[in-house]
Order: structure tokens, then C-alpha cells, then sequence
């Protein structure tokens, strides 16, 4: 018969191995400041790498109000390395700020969705299915930042400056000089606001970003637009169709689809779902517009009409 210690034992062993075994995130994120102590408005560079398997997509935080207190000037991300089956990206952030003290850049949340079979619970991709992947995330760790004001450190207590100026003879009488302070403070504070309304420049107002589907479709009707009112296809209408179609990629699907070469972006189409049932049709009419524009193939109007047939396939609905 075991005895209660033993039990005990035993039960706090298996809580231990539990913890121990728990499966760490598959993306490995680091950070990376380039100064931590900053003079107020300097530009501070924040940089975020992470390493996943193939088959993952991750999602950098872009908007301006999850950095607060900081400002976000502008972000770019990094070029993608592939090595065997790890991946490595990142994006840089420029922030500033003008505020004096100590400050902490927040814990950003970067989010993933996991399109790895393994990581799906019923394997839908063996049946043939489209999946939406599994998503998840992770946050990083708060930095913290300096930053002192332009006059540098503060002066000795030492110093009295009133010491070093000679003394001011008082010959108005006290409520003269209050009367005067009172009325070129607001003098001042007039011609104050009559500039900042009259010749300082209006705030431009924000534009938001259109849907890339809605964009992509009103593309396609002015290319057919433009074939109805011609007789004859030129090499350019290959390739204004050929950039309308990346364009669309990189706002739908992945950012860097605007770089990557014809094979490239075949490729890397073909590892997610949401995109390898077009990937076979995609890289046809990339590699079309490659051969008339680059090796004087030749231009077939039929063609391009069955090109844009397809293309407007992909769009849900007719947009607006």
C-alpha cells in the first residue's frame, strides 16, 4: 500500500512535468531598440523579428494608437528569409516622442494564423476543403525609453541665476506693472490665435484605405472599358493587367507580392490555402504578360478577354 507522502510526491511530479511539457508558440519573436535614452522629437527605431515554421502568417501591428505614448512616424517591413523549413521576418517601426521623463514602449500583440495540416484539428485539407487556419498570438515585452529635454541636464542647485543680474530699480508703482503684464499677455495670446487661424496650414484630413477587391474591380471595368473602345491589344494592356493583379495579391493576401518574380509568387501561392486554387491561373497569366512584354511573344485579344473573365471570377460580387 503506497503511503500519503508517496501519493503526494507522485501528484506533484506529474504537475511539474505538465508545466514542463506545455508546446511553446511555433513564433519565436525578439525586439530590438536602437537607443534607450533620447533627446524629446528624436526618431527611435523599434525593430521586431520572428521565426516560424512554413505555412504560418503573421500579422505586425500597424496602427498608431497601440504604440501611445509614442508616435508612429512610419513603418517598413524586412525581407523574408527561407531557411529549409523556418522562415524569418520582421517589420521596423520609427517612433518619436516629445514628452520628458521615462516612458515604456507598450507590449505589442503579434498575430498568427497557423495553416500547417498538423495544426489543424480534422485535417480539412485532405478532403479537399478550404480552412481558415488556426489563429493565435503572442506579445512582446515593454521597452523602456529616456527622454530629456533639449537643455540637457538640469543646472546645479547651486546656482542662483537672479545673483548674476544687477537689481531692477521699482519705479512704477505695483498695480502699473500688473495692469501692463496683464495687457500684453493678452495681446500676445491674440495675435496668438489670429495666426494660428489665418496662416497656419489646415490639418489634412486621413485617407482610408479601400477595399483591395473594390479597387481590383473597378481596375478590370476600365481595362474592358478600353479593349471595347480599341481594335487592337497592345503589350501594355498586358501589363496593366498583369499590375492590377499584383496590386490586388498584395492587399488581399501578402504585401510582398509586388516583388516577387512570376515563379516566386506560384510558389509561395501554392502553400496556403486561401490561394492555391488560384495559383495555377495566376502564374498562366503573369507568365503571358512576361513573354509579351519581355520576349515579344505574340498578342492575342482573345486571350486577354479569357484573362479578364478569369480574373473577375475571382471577385464575390460585383462591386459598387
Amino acid at each position: 500500500m503506497k503511503s500519503p507522502l508517496g501519493c503526494m510526491a507522485l501528484g506533484i511530479g506529474f504537475l511539474l512535468f505538465g508545466s514542463v511539457a506545455e508546446a511553446k508558440p511555433p513564433v519565436q519573436w525578439y525586439t530590438r531598440l536602437d537607443k534607450d535614452v533620447v533627446t524629446v522629437g528624436d526618431e527611435i527605431t523599434y525593430e521586431i523579428s520572428v521565426t516560424h515554421p512554413k505555412g504560418i502568417i503573421v500579422q505586425f501591428p500597424t496602427e498608431e494608437k497601440v504604440f501611445d505614448p509614442f508616435e508612429l512616424k512610419r513603418h517598413r517591413p524586412f525581407p523574408r528569409r527561407e531557411e529549409g523549413i523556418q522562415v524569418t521576418e520582421g517589420i521596423r517601426y520609427v517612433l518619436t516622442i516629445f514628452r520628458v521623463g521615462e516612458w515604456q514602449i507598450p507590449a505589442l500583440t503579434i498575430d498568427y494564423t497557423d495553416y500547417r495540416e498538423s495544426a489543424l484539428p480534422e485535417s480539412p485539407l485532405k478532403q479537399g476543403q478550404a480552412s481558415s487556419g488556426v489563429r493565435s498570438s503572442v506579445s512582446t515585452e515593454p521597452l523602456t525609453v529616456l527622454v530629456r529635454s533639449v537643455l540637457g541636464e538640469s543646472p546645479s542647485p547651486g546656482l542662483d541665476i537672479q545673483k548674476l543680474k544687477p537689481p531692477k530699480e521699482d519705479r512704477l508703482p505695483r498695480i502699473f506693472r500688473t495692469a501692463a503684464v496683464a495687457f500684453l499677455s493678452v495681446g500676445a495670446l491674440c495675435i496668438g490665435l489670429y495666426g494660428f487661424i489665418h496662416f497656419l496650414p489646415k490639418q489634412i484630413p486621413r485617407l482610408q484605405r479601400e477595399d483591395p477587391k473594390i479597387t481590383f474591380g473597378r481596375e478590370l471595368r476600365i481595362l474592358r472599358q478600353k479593349l471595347d473602345q480599341q481594335r487592337v491589344v497592345t503589350p501594355q494592356d498586358y501589363e496593366n493587367l498583369a499590375r492590377s493583379l499584383r496590386r490586388f495579391l498584395s492587399g488581399e493576401y501578402d504585401p510582398l507580392s509586388l516583388h516577387w518574380t512570376t515563379h516566386e509568387l506560384h510558389e509561395r501561392m501554392t502553400e496556403y490555402p486561401p490561394t492555391r486554387s488560384i495559383a495555377d491561373r495566376v502564374h498562366q497569366i503573369l507568365s503571358a504578360s512576361d513573354l509579351v512584354k519581355f520576349a515579344s511573344r505574340e498578342i492575342s485579344r482573345d486571350e486577354l478577354e479569357l484573362f479578364l473573365r478569369d480574373l473577375e471570377g475571382l471577385l464575390p460580387e460585383k462591386p459598387g
